[in-house]
């Protein structure tokens, strides 16, 4: 259910061509990105994520770097023309996140997306699975993101799909 939700939205914020390279953020089975219908037309893919447990469904043409995103990361400085962020801003601390969202404005050619849960609700769990921060849309629009409200999309209440495209280099 989850993915083709995801998918519905990035059809209707992304252009059917014109992205040449991908970095998904938290990439995790790497399921949203390979089941969006324009996966094969972009050349260069690129997940990361820390947790080696999780299973890979990525195709083959996915790289997928099981590192944290941080100064260390191997992909720190590559541009990339789309980078996503689903269910992943909510596990750093607000300001952390900020200083993340300000570096990936730099690194983005194109679009930047983010999927959050709207408000901070708790989650446990190990380091990568505990929720540290909420997002309100007010405050993605003062970033420059334009925002879709999902009403009661998890369990604990809506969601927020972020965009922003309006990079100019």
């Amino acid at each position: 259910m989850r993915p083709r939700v995801i998918d519905k939205l990035l059809g209707l914020v992304l252009p059917t061509d014109g992205y040449k390279s991908w970095l998904d953020i938290g990439t995790g089975d790497g399921n949203t990105c390979c089941s969006h219908p324009y996966y094969d037309k972009i050349e260069h893919k690129v997940g990361i994520d820390p947790q080696e447990t999780l299973s890979q469904l990525h195709s083959p043409d996915f790289k997928v770097l099981r590192e944290s995103y941080d100064e260390k990361s191997s992909v720190w400085n590559e541009k990339f023309d789309l980078i996503t962020m689903f269910d992943l801003i909510e596990h750093f601390e607000k300001e952390e996140a900020l200083k993340l969202l300000k570096h990936l404005d730099e690194i983005t050619n194109k679009m930047l997306i983010i999927f959050t849960p709207k408000g901070f609700y708790y989650q446990g769990g190990n380091e990568w699975d505990s929720h540290k921060s909420g997002w309100e849309p007010e405050e993605l629009l003062e970033l420059g993101f334009s925002v879709h409200l999902l009403k009661d999309f998890h369990e604990e209440g809506d969601a927020l799909f972020a965009w922003k495209n309006n990079f100019i280099k």
